[in-house]
């Protein structure tokens, strides 16, 4: 429904411009000769004003791909009024003074399309000019010679000013061009046709292509060269597939695969999207450096096992998920026994090598799906989902069995190598799992263990 009500209304306003043209046109050829020449260049200059800011604008949303031809369409009413307007004040040029506003053209035909077409319409305007001050030079009137004197002074002064604004729009572009040329960051763009107009060295060297086997070649040509399923988002990207202006891509390289940023943006001219344009940012450093940075959140330093934060939050998670489902959920707290002994004869360093050895021991006898972490001190903890009592009691017996076969060397003239043992205790819920209430029968099993003789693995009844 909005968008028929959308259409009649630029129907309407398309009929009501048109029938504005057609009573200028009407008023003009009815009362030509009757009307003072200062009222029908009043009305000439507000129907210029009228067609560029009202006419065109309107043009251009209500035909989108025919947005030349409304351009052109109105240059050439605007080049009609022009030309109007010197016939009008040539006709009465002996009594009132005037200049010409071939100006206005130009400028647009400038604006809108090449020099070359801006330089056409220039020399006919400098030519119609000419005309005219040869035919008043024949009557010797003196404003005439002067008018004359103007337009050519005018359309001098108008080469002059273009010639200034396309030396510093070339200094701008060149800067521009080294800029993208030299850029770490990957760039491509196309028209609104589809066709590429622009791809940097850098773009170049990771679709394996050359320049010129990339530029002014439709984007859907170029993908269908390349291959790749990263190289196809970015080309995804400029057919518009994907509305997300963010996406991190990944490229395989000889070293492993680098991350881009990608940001699309579209290339807009009087309020129309003309192109696209897609710059693809290296974010490989910063994404290893993320990496890192989270490792260093979540991983104990000593150890490189889970942190204490870290499990207790993989714990609340799993909580969530046997809650739900009603699985079980096995805890297992481990305490190396009589550790201090180690650290008061050995030393602290020796003490270090003790529990990172004992980690790994641990991290490589668990199963995939289980979350082994430092508790903290000498204390470690298990997290065996989907695991019943049973199993987790297997499990502790035979990490227990590992750790008591590790034989850890003491430094040099201190002795034969040593061996650890450890208590622990074992608790498994299956429905309403409280954290409070998990942690606090699993720590009462590993303290049955220590009362008992250390050196074994205690369930939680």
């Amino acid at each position: 429904m909005e968008k028929i009500k959308n259409i009649i209304v630029n129907i309407l306003k398309n009929a009501a411009v048109l029938l504005l043209y057609a009573c200028f046109l009407f008023i003009e050829i009815k009362f030509y000769g009757h009307i003072s020449l200062p009222i029908q260049l009043l009305a000439i200059a507000l129907l210029i004003v009228f067609t560029y800011f009202v006419a065109s604008p309107l043009w251009m949303k209500s035909f989108p791909r025919k947005r030349n031809f409304a351009i052109r369409l109105m240059l050439g009413i605007i080049l009609v009024l022009s030309y109007a307007w010197d016939f009008l004040r040539t006709q009465h040029s002996a009594h009132v003074f005037s200049v010409e506003i071939f100006i206005v053209p130009i400028i647009l035909v400038l604006l809108f399309f090449s020099l070359k077409e801006s330089i056409i319409v220039l020399l006919s305007c400098v030519a119609i000019s000419a005309i005219n001050v040869l035919s008043r030079l024949s009557a010797i009137h003196i404003d005439a010679v002067f008018s004359g004197v103007l337009e050519v002074g005018i359309c001098t002064l108008l080469i002059f000013i273009m010639n200034r604004a396309l030396k510093v729009r070339s200094r701008l572009i060149n800067k521009q061009n080294i800029f993208v040329e030299n850029s770490r960051a990957l760039m491509i763009g196309i028209d609104r046709t589809g066709k590429v107009d622009l791809c940097n060295p850098a773009m170049c060297r990771l679709l394996r292509m050359k320049q010129d086997e990339v530029l002014e070649h439709f984007f859907w040509e170029v993908g269908a060269k390349v291959s790749g399923e990263a190289v196809d988002q970015i080309f995804q990207l400029l057919a518009g597939r994907k509305k997300t202006e963010q996406l991190e891509l990944q490229f395989p390289d000889g070293q492993g695969a680098s991350t881009f940023l990608a940001d699309t943006y579209p290339v807009e001219d009087d309020g129309l999207v003309s192109g696209i344009i897609v710059v693809l940012n290296d974010i490989t450093d910063r994404k290893i450096a993320e990496k890192k940075l989270y490792e260093l959140s979540v991983t104990d330093d000593l150890t490189k096992l889970a942190n204490r934060r870290h499990f207790e939050r993989r714990l609340d998670e799993e909580i969530i998920r046997s809650n739900r489902y009603g699985r079980p959920l096995s805890l297992m707290l481990i305490d190396l026994d009589h550790f201090k002994d180690i650290n008061d004869t050995y030393g602290h360093p020796f003490g270090d090598l003790v529990l990172s050895t004992i980690a790994k021991q641990l991290e490589s006898h668990v199963r995939d799906t289980d979350v082994v972490a430092r508790w903290g001190g000498e204390e470690f903890a298990v997290l065996m989902p989907e695991t019943e009592l049973q199993e987790a009691e297997k499990i502790g017996i035979r990490l227990l069995k590992t750790v008591r076969e590790t034989s850890i060397p003491v430094p040099e003239e201190r002795g034969e190598p040593i061996t650890m043992t450890f208590s622990a205790g074992v608790a498994t819920q299956s429905s309403d799992i409280v954290k409070e209430q998990i942690i606090e029968s699993v720590d009462t099993a590993l303290y049955k263990s220590k009362n008992n003789g250390r050196n074994q693995v205690t369930l939680s009844l």
